[in-house]
């Protein structure tokens, strides 16, 4: 059996001992002797306070490289951290599963304006790679996962690769990618005039500068063979308003035609929020879902 698959079947038994109690149990603490908390990393030079990551090691204990998962959180770009609940539980059920997390800041649009975010994360994926093979990581199973708006910044990265080329990497150093609950295909303001539409830009009033860098900030617009195999997960209640599930289906189609996999589910009974916290619980079926997803991806 495939170890990682083993390690996640493990996890699930740890806490089943009786049909009752599963859903009440919670998961054991992570053992100290083997995980490694390595807090505020500076992925780039220089950067300020917000560039940087928390690294959760799961390669210690065997000494073999392990896969790793790149989380980045959501907030419409405007709020969010990556210690913040559920966000900051989210690695340790990772680490149970035999896989590294990282949970990685960016620079919110109150202090940068975009595109910083999208570019911060580039950043910090490219670090990632280049170093987690002294921490314990296999670099060739490196995937990102990002939820709400972190979703759209991970997708935007992986299709447009002006992002990760300013690194010095490509999206096909990628061994997968998760996007959950996030739109992507970008949606216009309901403003019929391109008149009004670019002086709706032009005042300010929406993250994006210009219409031009709206459109360009569509992940669906740049799929291609370079983007690595992704799975999209929509929550039930999120399908419909926006249209993230039409959505996400044209950006499967768009895929397809670049012969690239891809999957598209709908979570059931899951919220946008509740999609993610979840997850905190190893018997979580979205959570096994990532797990198996990552199980079966080599790059």
């Amino acid at each position: 059996m495939n170890a990682l698959l083993r390690g996640a079947l493990v996890c699930v038994l740890a806490g089943a001992t009786t049909p009752a109690g599963i859903a009440a149990q919670r998961p054991a603490a992570p053992d100290t002797t083997w995980v490694t908390i390595i807090r505020s990393l500076a992925y780039r030079q220089n950067g300020d306070s917000t560039q940087q990551l928390l690294f959760y090691d799961a390669g210690r204990r065997s000494g073999a490289g392990v896969p790793t998962v790149v989380f980045v959180h959501g907030g419409g770009l405007t709020s969010g951290d990556r210690s913040d609940p559920p966000v900051g539980e989210m690695c340790p059920n990772f680490l149970r599963a035999g896989i590294a997390c990282v949970s990685v800041n960016y620079r919110l649009v109150s202090r940068a304006p975009w595109p910083a975010q999208p570019d911060d994360v580039a950043s910090a994926v490219a670090w990632v790679i280049g170093n987690v093979a002294s921490m314990g990581g296999d670099p060739k199973r490196v995937f990102v996962f990002g939820h709400s708006s972190g979703c759209h910044l991970v997708s935007l990265i992986v299709t447009d690769t002006t992002y990760l080329t300013r690194y010095g990497r490509s999206p096909r150093d990628l061994a997968g990618v998760v996007a959950m609950g996030c739109l992507l295909r970008q949606v216009p303001p309901a403003i019929s005039d391109s008149v009004k539409l670019r002086e709706f830009f032009a005042s300010g009033r929406w993250i994006y500068p210009s219409l031009e860098t709206f459109r360009d900030a569509d992940p669906t617009r740049h799929v291609g063979p370079h983007v690595p195999p992704t799975l999209v997960l929509v929550a039930e209640a999120e399908q419909l308003q926006p249209p993230i599930l039409e959505n996400a289906r044209a950006f499967a189609d768009r895929m397809r035609e670049a012969g690239r996999p891809v999957d598209v589910e709908v979570l059931p009974n899951r919220t946008h929020m509740t999609a993610l916290t979840m997850m905190q619980d190893p018997l979580d079926p979205t959570f096994m879902r990532i797990v198996g997803f990552i199980a079966r991806r080599h790059r």
